[in-house]
Order: C-alpha cells, then sequence, then structure tokens
C-alpha cells in the first residue's frame, strides 16, 4: 500500500528544492543582465536580494498545502527543506505553544505585504484559501525565549505557489520589478513608510481608468501604440519587458517583402536577455474565442491575422543581413527567431479554458494576451502595492 504522506513529502521537497535553485540562478540572471544596460536594480531591492547570495528555508505543510519561503542574509547561497503539518509558520515554533494561540495576522483569500513588522507571544500568520502574504524584515519573539529575524519571507497556497513554479522566471521579474519601477519613479525605495506611496497608485489607478477607453473603445492602433509608450510602466508589469522601442523600422535591404516592415514595438526580456516583438490590434470588448465551451470552439480569424504578421517580422531576422542592417540602424541587436507578443481584443471568463487549450496548440514562439488580461495583471499588480503596510 502507498504512503501517502511520503508520496506527498517527496513531490513537495522537489518543488521546493527546484524553486529555490530556480529562484536564485533567474534573480541572479535577471540583475546580471540589467546591469549590462547599465541598470543596477540592487539598489531598490529589499536588503537581502542586494547581495549576490542569500540562504533559503522551504517549508510546506501537508494537512493545510501550504508553503512558506523564508530568505536570510548569507554569505553563500544555500536552501534547506521542511516538511510538517498544521500552520506551516509553525515550524519555528519548537515547544508547540503556537498551535494553542492567536494570531497576530490573518489572510483570508487575499493579497498581503507586511514590511518592518515585530511579533511577540502569538502565532504571527495564519493562511486561509487562496492567499498570499509577503513580509519583509519582520522580527519574530519565539515562545522558547529566542529572537529570530526573517529578512524576506513568502508565505502562500500551493496553489498559488504551484502557479509561481511554473513560471518562476516571470516572478522573479514581476517582484523585482515592483521594487525597481518605484524607485526609478520615485527615487527611493518602495515601503510601507514611503511618502510616495499614495502617489503611484493614484498614478495606477489613473491608468487603470484610462484603459476602459484605450482596450475597450473604437480607438485607432497608433493611439494605442502612444498609450503603452507615454506608460512603459504596463509594459513591464504585464509584459515582462523593458526597454519598449516604438515604430522601429525593418529594412527590406534584400527586397524581399516589398517595403520596409513596422512592428509596433519591440521589447527587451530582461531575464533571458533578449528582445521580443509586440503587435497591437484595435481593443473592444468582442471575444476573440468562437463557440466557446462547444466541441468547435475556435480563435477568430483576426487571431490568426495577427499570427501571420507577427511571423513576418520574426522571419525577417532569420537572415544575417536583416540582423546586421538592423544593428546599424538601431544600435541593438536582436536574435534570430524572436518571440512575439500580440495585444488583440478580449476573452470572458467563459471562455479562458477553451482559450488556453487553442492556444496550446500555437507555436511557442507565438503568445496572444487578450486586452482584458493586461487590465486584470496592473490591477493585481495595484492590489500588491496598496497591501503594502
Amino acid at each position: 500500500m502507498v504512503n501517502k504522506d511520503k508520496y506527498y513529502k517527496i513531490i513537495a521537497h522537489n518543488l521546493l528544492s527546484e524553486f529555490c535553485i530556480k529562484f536564485s540562478k533567474y534573480q541572479s540572471q535577471l540583475k546580471s543582465n540589467l546591469r549590462s544596460f547599465d541598470l543596477d536594480i540592487s539598489k531598490a531591492l529589499p536588503k537581502v536580494f542586494q547581495g549576490n547570495h542569500f540562504y533559503m528555508e522551504a517549508v510546506y505543510s501537508i494537512d493545510k498545502k501550504q508553503v512558506l519561503i523564508n530568505f536570510f542574509e548569507d554569505n553563500e547561497t544555500s536552501y534547506r527543506t521542511f516538511m510538517g503539518n498544521g500552520e506551516v509558520i509553525d515550524y519555528l515554533d519548537t515547544t508547540g505553544t503556537w498551535s494553542k494561540s492567536n494570531t497576530a495576522i490573518k489572510a483570508i483569500n487575499s493579497n498581503v505585504r507586511i514590511e518592518g513588522m515585530t511579533i511577540k507571544d502569538i502565532r504571527p500568520f495564519r493562511l486561509e484559501g487562496n492567499s498570499e502574504l509577503y513580509f519583509q524584515d519582520l522580527q519574530i519573539e519565539l515562545p522558547n525565549g529566542k529572537d529570530k529575524t526573517i529578512d524576506y519571507g513568502i508565505l502562500l497556497s500551493f496553489e498559488k505557489f504551484y502557479e509561481i513554479y511554473k513560471d518562476i522566471n516571470n516572478f522573479v521579474f514581476t517582484l523585482y520589478n515592483m521594487y525597481w519601477m518605484h524607485f526609478e519613479k520615485y527615487k527611493e525605495k518602495l515601503n510601507a513608510k514611503s511618502s510616495e506611496q499614495y502617489n503611484h497608485v493614484q498614478y495606477i489607478e489613473r491608468v487603470l481608468k484610462q484603459m476602459e477607453f484605450y482596450f475597450y473603445e473604437k480607438v485607432p492602433e497608433k493611439q494605442i501604440d502612444d498609450f503603452f509608450k507615454d506608460n512603459p510602466y504596463i509594459s513591464e508589469v504585464t509584459l515582462g519587458l523593458v526597454d519598449i522601442k516604438s515604430q522601429v523600422v525593418l529594412k527590406d535591404v534584400l527586397k524581399m517583402y516589398g517595403q520596409d516592415l513596422k512592428p509596433d514595438a519591440l521589447g527587451l526580456d530582461p531575464v533571458n536577455n533578449r528582445w521580443t516583438i509586440i503587435d497591437y490590434k484595435l481593443g473592444n470588448k468582442k471575444n476573440i474565442v468562437k463557440g466557446a465551451n462547444g466541441v468547435r470552439a475556435s480563435l477568430m480569424s483576426s487571431v490568426s491575422d495577427l499570427e501571420a504578421q507577427l511571423r513576418t517580422y520574426r522571419n525577417y531576422f532569420d537572415d544575417s543581413t536583416h540582423r546586421e542592417s538592423f544593428l546599424n540602424k538601431n544600435g541593438f541587436s536582436v536574435s534570430k527567431g524572436p518571440n512575439t507578443i500580440g495585444i488583440i481584443g478580449y476573452v470572458d471568463e467563459t471562455s479562458i479554458k477553451d482559450f488556453e487549450e487553442l492556444m496550446s496548440e500555437k507555436p511557442q514562439w507565438f503568445k496572444v494576451l487578450p486586452y482584458n488580461y493586461i487590465k486584470a495583471k496592473m490591477e493585481v499588480h495595484l492590489s500588491k502595492i496598496k497591501n503594502l503596510r
């Protein structure tokens, strides 16, 4: 008979170990790539992430299905995994006192961020539902009389953890970029006591209101392009791209296309250090999935047209003559076979499953991001900023 607890422990240990290894690798790679563009992101980050190394404690609660990742400053990068039952934070309490005590902060189906807090006499956190809790510079007085300082921590449901695990490079970029964008805009680190946090929240709220017009009304593509150009923060938060270049001309050096090509934008993926081609289509609330929830669900022809257009832009860089011409004209190089992102239309809640299945059949270099997905990503980002306290 299979020992389920042992089976789950093995899976959890492997997932936690891979998370720690990949997090360390990607964050180091991200900082290195950005430094090559004279961007020192470290000065904007929490202290534990400013150096090259840190120690991680990764904990999984088998019965609660919760994950806790704690980060500590260290001279070398290493990690340990822990397994147990009960509230995942209780791994710190060797006396069992917390299991009978009240809880300082409860996160119930929510996203909470905490900074610079001291907790004593009671359990620090309790998680319920599909929640995330981020904390920084946390001081805990443990029941055994010792003090514990956690430089940075992430407490979340296993469901949330697995979402992050599957796309960890994007998670690292999004996490670090949140601090960097605030620092770039206001010249001070993001924290709960920041004099500019209120202004930052207002800016994001203003952008979200403008999205209602640019994304869902019949606005010319040029105006949509200008909206993204004037607010590069959107592309950084929702596309994971920086250094956006708008309306870059691809010269038809070899006379293959009968005209020069002009994608709407190029953006740099700072984790992989590769440029991505972006194209925007007219925004509206028309569902790009036809026959949702039926046996013949399909994507609108406009999506196929967008794929063909982006394929042309992508194929342009297959030829070394084109790549050299582009480098000489623009001062940066795009590698052969760049990824592409098409921003188009709307996908309602009833069509999400069909949309994801249909897109899984598309080539990996072609990604479609509906306008309402972009807006939703910004709303989640705003929630994280607001919940910093």
